[in-house]
Order: C-alpha cells, then sequence, then structure tokens
C-alpha cells in the first residue's frame, strides 16, 4: 500500500489547476504565498501604468479600470471554482455511495 501513500505526497492543488485550464502537469510548484504571487504578477502593471500617465487623474482611472478587470476575472474564477469542487464532491460521494452497496 506504500504507492497510495506515494499518491498523496504527489497531490498539489497547483498540479491539479493547470490539468483542469491547460491539460498539463505543473512543471513548477511556487512556493510564494497566494499574495506574494498576486503582487509579483500585477505590480509590473502598476508600474507601467504610472509610467504612461502622467497625469494623475488619468492615471487613476486607467489603475481603477485595471482592478475592475482584475476583479471580474476574479469573480469568474471563484465562481467557477466553487461550481468545479461541488462537482468533484458529488461525484466522490456519489463513488463513495456506489462503493458502499
Amino acid at each position: 500500500m506504500g504507492y497510495i501513500n506515494e499518491m498523496f505526497k504527489r497531490v498539489n492543488i497547483q498540479h491539479l489547476r493547470e490539468f483542469i485550464l491547460n491539460e498539463v502537469e505543473a512543471t513548477e510548484i511556487s512556493t510564494s504565498t497566494y499574495n506574494e504571487r498576486l503582487d509579483g504578477a500585477t505590480a509590473s502593471m502598476y508600474v507601467r501604468l504610472e509610467n504612461l500617465y502622467s497625469d494623475e487623474e488619468e492615471r487613476e482611472d486607467a489603475i481603477n479600470d485595471f482592478n475592475f478587470a482584475l476583479s471580474a476575472y476574479t469573480d469568474v474564477h471563484i465562481e467557477i471554482g466553487m461550481k468545479l469542487g461541488a462537482r468533484l464532491l458529488n461525484e466522490l460521494l456519489l463513488l463513495k455511495e456506489n462503493t458502499l452497496h
């Protein structure tokens, strides 16, 4: 039964994410926190917006548009994640129920 323990050692949410999104296994697992990953992904965009817009009001409008777009992506991905999680849970419960009979 050692192979079962090995499966649990290999399981990682980032692998599952890559498989669902891209049909491939994640080759590198990030050790950064969620906040570090988000900050790293958006920092250069904020700097770029600051460099593009010298007018403060126009820059703030661009940053607000960027933040609005990020929020929309976040909302959609959370909803998709919840639906996928519910579907997986349902499948696991059905699997458990079917093995009891």
